[in-house]
């Protein structure tokens, strides 16, 4: 097995198996919201965000979030997280939560093949 095949093996295991990883069911809405895809990562949800200008901490409902790259690009080719765009998921409490891109947020690591999205606030 090659290091790339390895790499996406564990990512296939840490974020997207809900049993003995982290997965968690999400979507991803495009922010012209034609287009919706499911995806399987690493949800937090969190009472802080950090300003990314300022670099002090904001109260508010916030939401950080990790999924495969690969996967991202098999569903919505040729696109990549977009400001904007929503990641909707479901807590314990079966409550529908919606959370919005914001322009500074997005952190593709395409050598890991992660992207993470943080300072998501909720809609």
């Amino acid at each position: 097995m090659n290091l790339l095949a390895l790499a996406e093996a564990d990512l296939a295991f840490t974020l997207e198996d809900s049993v003995n990883g982290f997965g968690r069911s999400m979507t991803y809405t495009t922010a012209d919201g034609l287009s919706t895809i499911n995806l399987v990562g690493q949800f937090i949800r969190r009472g802080l965000g950090v300003s990314m200008t300022t670099g002090m901490t904001i109260k508010g409902d916030f939401a950080s979030v990790s999924f495969r790259v690969s996967t991202f690009q098999t569903l919505l080719p040729g696109k990549e997280p977009e400001k904007g765009g929503k990641i909707g998921v479901t807590d314990i409490a079966g409550e529908a939560l919606v959370y919005v891109i914001p322009a500074d947020s997005k952190d593709a690591d395409k050598t890991l093949g992660v992207y993470t999205l943080t300072n998501l606030k909720r809609s």
